[in-house]
């Protein structure tokens, strides 16, 4: 079916301008979760874009204005845009602020072309929004999507094709919530892992091997990559609509006492969507104002439930409070919820769902990180590596690790498991002493040196580095020093393995290091030599 979307590239850094929220022509950069969620074209010129670490964001830029993401704010200054809209097309669907998606084929009846369509949008738009948008038509959801962001129109008959050669990322425009999109990503990355890299290759797999392998979510690619329409929320025959309406005596101008409104609409709508068995569907608002005027959006949702539809109520009842002229009331409010999913089409994984205590400690670790600071609660990640200290690394909250799949890989050359239990953060300075009595070393070859060029050479003391001892100086068997010497501080070594030379980073800073694994009487250690100079690196308890 014949379908057009509008698409504002940025539109969450073009709201906190239009907010006052960031001064005009400077880079504006939307962060959360430690990550660029979105950047205006003057922070993309500093070399900014979408997923990049915000650290690695700010030393790009230092001057960009970092900005955490604001639903509400966007949504009340897109409603100028849809108002724009609303001149030519009947009835459009938001998919989020900044992008909406329509049937093209009653509009293009009215015009004599899709170019002309696409000139009167853009037009209005810049008119009354003030702000440049981008418009495109295309058969099937996903070609549309994507014909928005490249700003051209597909010929009808030509969406497969045109997707055809498209990266697998692409399937994530698709997406209409963001658990969709984490699915399809999931879904994406798996098989980039199997060599497809392509949409046609996905669609070569077939809608049988897709829904075998990833239910639901794979019958939503498949529809996505054939160039297939997909209604934001499939709608089942045990689904019916519910609805609910409040009229307010007097007319209702605060932002508060909506929300109080739209609270209880929310609950009764939760609670009937629940006996239905319905998780989601599409979110009809509707507003009567006191001058007479009405107003309705179309939101979708997942979840259904009441945070969900408090939220996006008040971000829209906000908007239209905001961009009354003559501040006139709402005498009316109107909440449907239609295209109802039925709980059966999102099954729980077999391994079972997200725990209660799971999400309680989610919640805890965002709400203090908002207390004491986004790169303050942090996570322990194991990655790969050669050496210990490579092994393990910490992230912000909220962040994903980009390491995930590096502890799969050979890694050759590494220390042998088990590692330390205790790694200290900086290595300790120490002397390893041998049989003989004399300092260790390691030659280039990887094999151990006595300074004095004994024979036999085997380590049998650990001491630390004040209390070497001197040049020319023994050590019995038993650990004193025949010299002046701190009895007792050393450590008799009774076993040990190595050396294993590591040589990393040989064309930019070079690492050579020789490890050992030295054990005591009821505890071992991992040391190593670099540059002729022993550390203590962790210990094994």
């Amino acid at each position: 079916m014949r379908q057009g979307a509008i698409w504002i590239p940025d539109w969450p850094t073009v709201a906190a301008e239009r907010a006052g929220d960031a001064p005009p022509g400077a880079p504006i950069v939307i962060a959360g979760g430690g990550e660029v969620l979105s950047a205006n074209a003057w922070a993309r010129r500093a070399g900014i874009c979408e997923g990049m670490k915000r650290r690695t964001a700010h030393h790009l830029c230092p001057d960009a204005v970092f900005l955490p993401p604001n639903p509400e704010r966007d949504a009340r200054y897109f409603e100028p845009v849809l108002h724009a809209i609303d001149y030519h097309i009947a009835q459009v669907t938001i998919r989020e602020p900044g992008s909406a998606i329509f049937l093209a084929r009653g509009p293009l009846r009215v015009v004599s072309s899709a170019e002309d369509l696409a000139d009167a949008l853009v037009g209005d738009i810049a008119d009354i929004a003030e702000t440049e948008a981008n418009v495109g038509f295309a058969d099937g959801t996903l070609a549309t999507i994507l014909a928005a962001r490249e700003n051209t129109i597909v010929p009808e008959g030509e969406s497969a094709h045109y997707l055809a050669f498209r990266s697998t990322d692409t399937l994530l425009l698709g997406g209409a919530t963001p658990g969709q999109r984490i699915r399809i990503m999931r879904c994406v990355e798996l098989c980039s892992r199997l060599g497809i890299r392509t949409i046609g290759d996905v669609v070569a797999l077939g809608l049988t091997a897709l829904t075998t392998r990833f239910g639901e979510t794979g019958a939503l690619i498949w529809q996505l990559a054939s160039g297939e329409d997909v209604r934001t929320a499939p709608r089942t025959p045990r689904a019916r609509a519910v609805s609910n309406a409040h009229t307010f005596e007097p007319p209702i101008e605060s932002i508060d006492r909506v929300t109080f409104a739209a609270k209880e609409a929310a609950h009764s709508l939760a609670e009937e969507m629940a006996a239905l068995g319905s998780n989601g569907g599409t979110l009809h608002i509707t507003a009567f104002m006191e001058d007479g005027q009405q107003f309705s959006r179309s939101w979708s949702i997942e979840g259904g439930n009441e945070k969900d539809i408090v939220d996006r109520t008040r971000w829209q009842l906000g908007a239209w409070i905001a961009a009354s002229e003559e501040r006139s009331g709402i005498v009316r409010l109107q909440l449907e919820i239609d295209d109802l999913i039925v709980l059966g089409e999102r099954p729980v994984p077999l391994w079972g769902g997200k725990k209660a205590n799971a999400e309680q400690a989610s919640r805890s670790a965002s709400c203090i990180q908002s207390l004491i600071g986004e790169t303050e609660v942090r996570r322990i990640c194991r990655r790969g590596g050669r050496i210990p200290h490579e092994w393990y690394t910490n992230y912000v909250w909220g962040e994903s690790p980009s390491t995930k799949d590096a502890t799969q890989l050979p890694w050759p050359g590494a220390i042998p498991p088990p590692g330390p239990a205790l790694l200290h953060a900086t290595p300790r300075p120490i002397s390893l002493i041998g049989k003989c009595g004399h300092l260790l070393g390691v030659r280039g070859d990887g094999c151990l040196t006595c300074t004095h060029a004994c024979m036999r050479v085997a380590p049998a003391l650990m001491a630390p580095e004040q209390c070497a001892t001197r040049s020319g100086e023994k050590v019995s068997a038993s650990g004193t020093k025949v010299h002046d010497g701190v009895a007792g501080a050393d450590s008799i070594i009774t076993n040990f393995a190595g050396p294993w030379v590591v040589e990393e980073h040989w064309w930019d800073k070079p690492v050579r290091r020789a490890y050992l694994q030295v054990a005591f009487g009821n505890s071992a250690a991992l040391v190593y030599c670099e540059h002729g100079q022993w550390f203590e690196e962790g210990q094994y308890v």
